[in-house]
């Protein structure tokens, strides 16, 4: 039933939303870390940054060659980062920007990683749309779970 046929292996634009992800998550994990080293209150938008970098790591050293797989991953590794980042939110009062500890590079920090995990579930969606199965039970699946997946995504990102 969710068997899929063998695939060529990922897209040019799975590739490059892949890479991207290990960029961005690398360049937020670096911006948090300096940021909590200047004493800002950065935790929870750190782990969630290492969260993205490992997954998007794990995928690279293991090279998962199922779409199935992949999505999986991803969409796992992107809504763990947002509960993370709605949690750092909710310490900070909601507000960014206002919060006394906060600094520059722990605000870019925390915007690095928002994408990153953006990034993420859109690698998700793309495999989940990379798919192709002869069971009209996963087609209807896949129909209703890639536009729930964006759609969760623009309400966090809001």
């Amino acid at each position: 039933m969710l068997n899929e046929p063998i695939s060529a292996g990922p897209s040019a634009m799975q590739r490059k939303l892949h890479w991207a992800i290990i960029s961005v998550a690398t360049l937020a994990t670096l911006f948090l870390f300096i940021g909590l080293v200047s004493g800002s209150v950065v935790t929870y938008s750190l782990i969630a940054a290492i969260v993205i970098l490992c997954g998007g790591l794990v995928s690279q050293r293991f090279s998962l060659s199922s779409h199935w797989h992949c999505a999986f991953l991803f969409c796992t590794v992107s809504h763990v980062a947002a509960v993370f980042l709605l949690v750092h939110l909710n310490t900070l009062g909601g507000s960014l920007g206002e919060h006394v500890d906060s600094t520059l590079f722990s605000q870019t920090g925390f915007w690095l990683c928002v994408i990153a995990a953006w990034l993420a579930a859109w690698l998700c969606v793309e495999h989940l749309s990379a798919i192709h199965t002869l069971s009209k039970a996963t087609n209807l699946l896949l129909a209703v779970l890639i536009p729930l997946i964006f759609g969760i995504w623009i309400l966090l990102l809001w």
